[in-house]
């Protein structure tokens, strides 16, 4: 029952194809073929690594993500529950869901800790193994640690370390010899340093620490989750050492029953603990809350839109962005739903419908990383995917291998690299960057359709995508002003049919107030295919006209009487509240939220509170 919450939990909470659609250096790049293996059997830890690399190309589906790291969930749980079975007796205490719950945990605040997991299962299982030598003596049990210690050290590296502490603690509680311990521990010491220059050529911190927390530090708090579940087998192992001691002082004075029922050692009172449900209950509870209160919400709804703007499902990252509360929404996810409006063909109608920030349109990508407080794969892809949907090929393709250093072969990067070499006319590299896709694990369609874009004929049209981005090409980038204006002008200087770079260039000066300039680009309506205004223009013209009291040159077109009627109710109410800016702003919110008008008095906005 609880591994089968545990996978639906997963499933339907946490989604793992988050983390695979997420450009980050903690999600690993992953190809078939010896190429990509070779360098994982040069060091101590990469079978461990090059394992977790293969099994999380599978969270590409969120069911199949789910089945792995539940069974690597599983697999903790059961070498555990050995382990703690063999230390500390048949026990009513349910501690062999410890390491299972704290790995969802970090799941659950989206550390990708599968390959720790994996390592930390194999420590315990090397431990559990080894188990099977108690019965003989000491000459056979510490040759038999040693094997296992050289199989778990080159698979997982610094869990190596935690498999000497596991079989010494338990030489300790179980077998009674402090010789073969002290041999264990010593051998987790000297054995990393003597190999790391004799066999594998690593550095002292790679020999002792690969696989482990310390190694590559994520974020403070789950630095410190991720040292809880390498520990939590240990110190369960040393307080039943502690408790054996104590019991040792006890015994003859009922310290004997009342250490059984601190350990639950065998026995009939341990028994009895067993029969009772309220220890598993309060444990389940507990694990219960705890994984609850620790999922990252805000953290899943980046990835979440994320996810959707890759696949790419422009209308459920709309969905999804309705449900997000106003308090959560900053530049990033506007950048995305503004980007999925365009997409849409919502854009100019529906723009503030949405909360709004000046720099979630779009920003020279120094001014954004600013704005979202650093930078990151997370960002720089975002832009090179917007530049590409705006015709900046060049400046797609810098930032895409700006990504790439950072988080290697990941399939977004190469796509948007495949894309862009085929739209400059570069096929041999095209086709090299193609040959990697196709090693990869989750391969779908798309790389199979892009081999009809890489046509023998280097002048060939291709694609009607391909032939859309080539059309919107500037001749030359100009490198001298990157300011957003400068680089959506050049945009329409190019082709004055780019849709995305007007309607970018009319929200950039919308979102900041820039009305005179707003319309006096409305000419540039008769390039495009609307019927009418679109209505956050209709907005700004009645704003702008009641702002400077001239008439605005409609072009042959005219502003509907719906706007024209919400735009006298809303000056209405604002009348009605002379000067009492937070009365009105209450009053309008229900009704005008939704407008232009909302945000050109009140700021940043959006159509919830």
């Amino acid at each position: 029952m609880f591994f089968a919450l545990f996978y639906v939990y997963l499933w339907l909470r946490i989604n793992p194809s988050l983390l695979y659609f997420w450009p980050s250096p903690v999600f690993p790049a992953f190809s078939l073929g010896s190429e990509f293996l070779r360098p994982f059997l040069c060091h101590p830890g990469g079978p461990v690594s090059y394992a977790a690399a293969f099994l999380s190309q599978f969270y590409y589906h969120p069911w199949a993500g789910s089945l792995v790291i539940t069974a690597v969930a599983a697999l903790m749980w059961a070498s555990a529950r050995s382990y703690l079975n063999a230390v500390m007796g048949p026990s009513g205490w349910p501690l062999h869901f410890v390491s299972p719950v704290l790995f969802l945990v970090l799941y659950s605040r989206y550390d990708h800790a599968l390959a720790l997991g994996l390592a930390v299962a194999l420590a315990a299982i090397g431990a559990c193994l080894y188990l099977q030598s108690r019965r003989f003596g000491a000459w056979v049990r510490f040759p038999a640690f040693f094997a296992l210690f050289i199989v778990v050290y080159y698979a997982a590296a610094g869990a190596a370390l935690l498999y000497a502490l596991l079989c010494g603690l338990m030489e300790l509680t179980a077998s009674g010899s402090v010789a073969v311990a002290l041999s264990c521990f010593a051998t987790g010491a000297v054995v990393p340093w003597l190999t790391r220059r004799a066999v594998f050529d690593v550095t002292l911190a790679e020999g002792y620490l690969r696989l482990l927390p310390l190694f590559q530090p994520t974020s403070q708090a789950n630095e410190v989750l991720e040292l809880c579940l390498c520990l939590s087998l240990p110190v369960v192992g040393a307080l039943a050492l502690l408790c054996r001691r104590l019991a040792g002082r006890w015994t003859g004075s009922g310290g004997e029953a009342v250490s059984n029922r601190l350990v639950g050692l065998g026995g009939r009172p341990g028994k009895l603990v067993s029969k009772q449900l309220w220890g598993p209950a309060a444990t389940f509870t507990v694990a219960a809350v705890v994984i609850w209160f620790s999922f990252d919400a805000k953290l899943n709804c980046y990835l979440a839109l994320e996810r959707y703007a890759r696949l790419p499902k422009w209308d459920s990252l709309l969905a999804r962005a309705r449900r997000i509360p106003l308090r959560q929404y900053d530049p990033l996810i506007c950048f995305d739903v503004n980007r999925a409006l365009f997409h849409t063909r919502r854009l100019p109608d529906e723009m503030f419908t949405y909360p709004q920030h000046p720099a979630g349109l779009l920003m020279s990508p120094e001014g954004t990383i600013n704005a979202v407080g650093g930078s990151s794969p997370f960002v720089l892809m975002k832009f090179s995917d917007v530049l590409y949907d705006l015709g900046r090929v060049n400046d797609a393709e810098h930032m895409a291998h700006e990504v790439f250093g950072w988080v290697g072969r990941r399939p977004m990067v190469v796509q948007r690299l495949v894309m862009v070499n085929i739209v400059k006319e570069q096929l041999p590299a095209a086709r090299g960057y193609l040959q990697t896709l196709q090693k990869d694990v989750m391969r779908d369609r798309w790389d199979r359709e892009c081999l009809s874009s890489l046509s023998p004929d280097p002048h060939s049209e291709g694609s009607e995508e391909i032939r859309r981005i080539r059309s919107l090409m500037p001749a030359k980038d100009d490198v001298r002003d990157i300011s957003v204006e400068a680089v959506l002008q050049q945009c329409l200087e190019a082709n004055k049919k780019n849709r995305m770079a007007f309607e970018y260039l009319m929200g950039y000066l919308l979102l900041n107030r820039r009305l005179e300039e707003a319309v006096g680009n409305l000419s540039r309506l008769s390039d495009f295919d609307y019927a009418g205004i679109p209505r956050s223009y209709e907005e700004a013209i009645l704003i702008y006209q009641l702002e400077t009291r001239n008439r605005v040159n409609l072009y042959g077109r005219s502003i509907s009487p719906q706007t024209l009627e919400r735009f006298r109710g809303f000056c209405q109410i604002l009348n009605n509240y002379a000067g009492n800016l937070a009365g009105a702003r209450q009053a309008l919110v229900k009704d005008y939220e939704d407008t232009y008008f909302f945000y050109w008095m009140f700021g940043p906005g959006g159509a919830r509170t």
